[in-house]
């Protein structure tokens, strides 16, 4: 009963789309591990087009995202995308994952390496696998970019998503992870700047003792969230600009794999060059959240 109320629903929400997005889905590389067509993490192309409706009415609806430089993501190959983070909830994953859907030459699904906490929510636990989002763990990693695929890494972690309104736009400390797995694989860094995500849902301040009572990695104090219950999961309609800045080659680096000091100052090239990208971007837009 179940499977069938899911095909149901998938072929409803599918019939929404316009064939050219239905192509683009169509055409993304997909590893399957058996007949049933999902990957070895989950993914299968059908529940992508069942939440790409909602994913295109924010896209271009609700923030109005104007993506600048996608031609700077490889077409082909192991890649990892590298932005600043913001917003509580991972919609700026979301949207940079649009944009790449949508508006590269050849269209390619960022595989995020989202929080551990999120896959112990009910039911995201079997959502996020299924539209291509990937527990964020090195195994994983390493897997995605064996088989050449893109990922989608935000080294600041719930350090940026979680931050408050007093510190928006400044980046904190980035892991070194992504760094590592980059020259291992000889994967490009695309840096990446998110304009506007720190509007949809400004955190006035984390309650860390309730974050700690419930195991979550934050526990944001917004002007609706708790205070209107689910629906203060509701981002502002801000609109976002997101540049994909050239790729940054670290193939010949495998040398300072064992000096983590040398690692720590690209990981910090690498952060200073985003933040630069953010500020340039914060000058360019005229109204903030607009």
């Amino acid at each position: 009963m179940r499977s069938r109320i899911s095909r149901l629903i998938i072929d409803k929400m599918s019939g929404r789309l316009p064939d050219d997005v239905l192509s683009r889905i169509e055409s993304l590389q997909v590893t399957p591990v058996s007949e049933s067509g999902y990957d070895e993490f989950g993914f299968h192309r059908d529940y992508l087009k069942a939440a790409a409706p909602l994913a295109l009415f924010l896209y271009r609806r609700w923030f109005r995202v104007e993506a600048v430089g996608v031609g700077n993501v490889p077409l082909e190959g192991p890649a990892v995308i590298v932005p600043n983070h913001s917003g509580l909830l991972p919609f700026d994953g979301m949207m940079i994952a649009v944009a790449c859907l949508l508006e590269m030459e050849k269209p390619r699904l960022p595989r995020a390496m989202i929080e551990k906490w999120f896959p112990t929510v009910p039911n995201l636990a079997i959502l996020m696998p299924r539209v291509g989002q990937v527990t964020g763990l090195t195994e994983n990693a390493e897997k995605l970019l064996a088989n050449g695929e893109l990922v989608l890494i935000f080294p600041e972690g719930a350090l940026g998503a979680g931050k408050t309104w007093d510190k928006r736009y400044r980046l904190q400390r980035f892991t070194v992870g992504f760094m590592e797995l980059a020259i291992r694989f000889g994967a490009p860094v695309v840096p990446a700047a998110v304009i506007g995500g720190e509007e949809q849902a400004p955190n006035l301040h984390n309650a860390e003792g309730v974050a700690r009572a419930l195991g979550m990695p934050y526990f944001p104090l917004t002007p609706t969230f708790p205070w209107a219950g689910l629906l203060g999961f509701i981002p502002f309609p801000s609109r976002y600009h997101i540049y994909f800045g050239a790729p940054m080659d670290f193939s010949g680096e495998r040398g300072v794999l064992a000096d983590p000091d040398a690692v720590r100052a690209l990981v910090e090239r690498v952060r200073e060059h985003v933040q630069k990208m953010v500020a340039e971007g914060l000058k360019k837009r005229r109204f903030p959240g607009f």
